[in-house]
């Protein structure tokens, strides 16, 4: 997902990067990140793309399972469960939703999900990563 957002280029550009100072200002309450991690946050570079869409993709994963952890109501889903086991995925879909089982989609994993090879990190990504050691994040991306 990180390397997504940062392809996007200015993503975090709009507005005098306001989007930005809005992620910013909650990263230190909720990660622990070394000043190494954070001078790659505001040099423009690749590796400033990379580390500011991992903090945004942290904060998001953070902010979702509060919710869910609230009981506002929802799933969390992984993008590896949907690829390995598309059946159970879709059942627990259907039941979040209270739908019947459906073969449509099922059909249609089937014939399009397949596993691929991963997706290799720049040098510059594998140092933003090194990086999070102890932060926080560090483990989110473990799971």
């Amino acid at each position: 997902i990180a390397k997504c957002a940062a392809a996007r280029g200015a993503w975090f550009g709009a507005r005098e990067e306001w989007k930005w100072r809005q992620l910013a200002a909650l990263l230190p309450e909720r990660f622990q990140v070394s000043d190494e991690f954070r001078s790659h946050l505001e040099a423009p570079s690749e590796s400033r793309d990379f580390a500011r869409a991992l903090v945004e993709w942290a904060l998001s994963v953070q902010a979702a399972r509060k919710g869910l952890e609230s009981g506002a109501g929802g799933l969390e889903l992984r993008y590896e469960d949907l690829i390995r086991t598309p059946e159970q995925v879709l059942e627990q879909i259907e039941a979040l939703l209270s739908l019947p089982p459906s073969p449509e989609p099922r059909r249609f994993a089937a014939e399009t999900l397949r596993p691929g090879p991963g997706a290799a990190a720049s040098a510059a990504e594998a140092e933003v990563l090194k990086l999070v050691a102890g932060s926080g994040i560090d483990v989110l991306l473990g799971e």
